[in-house]
Parts: C-alpha cells; sequence; structure tokens
C-alpha cells in the first residue's frame, strides 16, 4: 500500500471538502462567522510544493502551513518551518502564522530539536492522526470523513477494518448531498482497493451491506482511476529503480525528476532513505 500517496491524496480532498476538519483535529476553535479555504501553494525559490495551507477569508484569523507525514523523516520539523518562513517572506501582507504537523502516530516522530520553543508554545501543533482519528471517531460515531482518515492509520487487518467499513457505509448513506455521497464512496473505493489490493469490487460490497449508493461501483470514476493508477504505477517503478544511482553520480534532485518526467516527491523520498 502506497500509504504516503494515498494519505496526502485523501487529506487532501477531505480538507478540500471540510477546511475545518483540520482545526478540529488539531482542537483549535472553527472561527463563528468566518470561513478557510484549502489549498496547495508553490514557493517560489525551491519550486516545492507545500502539502496545504488553509487561508481565512478574514485577514484577522491566522492563516495555517499544513504538513503531513506517514514515515519517519529526520528533517520533517526543519521542512515545516522552512516552508512556514518562506512563505511569509513571500506574502509580507499575513500577520499571523499557525503550523500543523500531522504524523501517522507518535513512532514516527523524531523529536522537534532546536524548533521545541515552537511545539510548546503552540504555533507548531504535533497532531497524531491515529491518535486523533480514534478520539473523534469515539465522539463523531458514523462521521464518514473521520471514519476514512481512520482507515488511513490502521494496520491492515480486513476483520478489524470491517467495523469502521460498517459505519461507514452507514455515514455515505446519510449524505444528502448526491454529489458528495459519490465523493466519499469513490474516496472510499480508491484507499480500500489499494489497501487490500486482493478484494473484488463485489466483496467491498457485500462488507458496505450493498447499499444503492453502491450499486453503480463499476463504474465509479474512482474505480477507473484506480486501473490507470496500477498501470502508471508499473511504468513509475521501473524509472524509480535506476534514481539511486543517479543520485550517487551526483545529479540534483530537480535534474533527476525532470530527466525521468517523475514527481519532485518521489526522487526526495529516495533520496532521504539513502541518507537514513
Amino acid at each position: 500500500m502506497k500509504t504516503d500517496i494515498l494519505f496526502h491524496n485523501l487529506f487532501h480532498n477531505l480538507f478540500e471538502e471540510q477546511p475545518e476538519l483540520a482545526l478540529r483535529l488539531a482542537g483549535l476553535p472553527a472561527p463563528e462567522h468566518a470561513h478557510y479555504r484549502f489549498t496547495s501553494v508553490e514557493l517560489k525559490e525551491k519550486a516545492h510544493r507545500i502539502d496545504g495551507v488553509l487561508l481565512p477569508d478574514d485577514p484577522s484569523l491566522p492563516v495555517i502551513i499544513v504538513e503531513v507525514q506517514f514515515h519517519r523523516d529526520e528533517q520533517v520539523y526543519d521542512r515545516i518551518v522552512s516552508e512556514t518562513a518562506l512563505y511569509k517572506l513571500q506574502n509580507p501582507e499575513v500577520h499571523t502564522l499557525q503550523m500543523l504537523l500531522f504524523l501517522r502516530s507518535r513512532e514516527i516522530d523524531t523529536d522537534a530539536g532546536v524548533w521545541h520553543h515552537l511545539v510548546a508554545g503552540g504555533t507548531l501543533r504535533v497532531l497524531y492522526l491515529d491518535e486523533q482519528t480514534a478520539a473523534m471517531n469515539a465522539e463523531i460515531e458514523g462521521e464518514a470523513a473521520v471514519l476514512l482518515m481512520r482507515l488511513t492509520v490502521t494496520p491492515s487487518d480486513i476483520a478489524k477494518d470491517g467495523a469502521i467499513v460498517h459505519q461507514l457505509g452507514t455515514a455515505i448513506d446519510g449524505i444528502t448531498d448526491r454529489k458528495r455521497q459519490q465523493l466519499f464512496r469513490d474516496l472510499f473505493v480508491s484507499l480500500y482497493l489499494s489497501k487490500y489490493k486482493q478484494l473484488t469490487l463485489e466483496e467491498i460490497r457485500a462488507m458496505i451491506d450493498t447499499r444503492e449508493i453502491f450499486d453503480d461501483i463499476h463504474e465509479s470514476v474512482a474505480v477507473q482511476q484506480y486501473g490507470n493508477q496500477q498501470r502508471n504505477e508499473g511504468k513509475l517503478e521501473g524509472k524509480l529503480e535506476g534514481v539511486a544511482n543517479l543520485l550517487h553520480l551526483g545529479l540534483t534532485v530537480e535534474q533527476i525528476a525532470s530527466a525521468l518526467t517523475i514527481p519532485r516527491e518521489n526522487v526526495e523520498e529516495i533520496r532521504r532513505s539513502l541518507q537514513s
């Protein structure tokens, strides 16, 4: 299961749909008369895209920089702080900034180090998703977004995930807006087909209690995209095999990504794994 890709795609979709979810996960109060919009922002000097930025419609509220991480990374604290500083340099009109670092679990936390004072002061909040989603699951039984996030951090165990899937089916079935209902259905299908590659669509329909929203699951955009994704991943894996050799030859991450026409993030991940 390509957990990093799944995690980022899922959270980007959920935070775009419900920006307040990020605030709730972080225990931050949601503004009563203002709203946030979730988007990605490219930092020009680094040619690097921040995982996400929550932009308020009220300028008196803080801009929130979001970083998500699913594996241990010794530079994750340095990265979110440097990205936040660079964002401020490029947006001098911003007066208040908040940083949210979402980690899969405590076991991958590398410690804030020199940035400990930012954590202690609350400017940088570190959230462990297995703990946060479990707590929210207890408080908000059956909410589709929370249950989907929960499935990203649970270990691969069909029997244990089955209870979450049953709740998720009820939650998706209860969404009255048809487009939102299909969005959550397709996000679930993408996640589950990737997490459990051995399952068939019929088995997934049986797990979800064959609700009407899943009757046309074979026509789901998510299913079609998954088939294309599997083919593209096969091509990508072939290219990634040569990345380590090119790094050893001294090429930069940007040069390799450009030459092989692959995402910079894939090259960066291999570079970090070679350094660990």
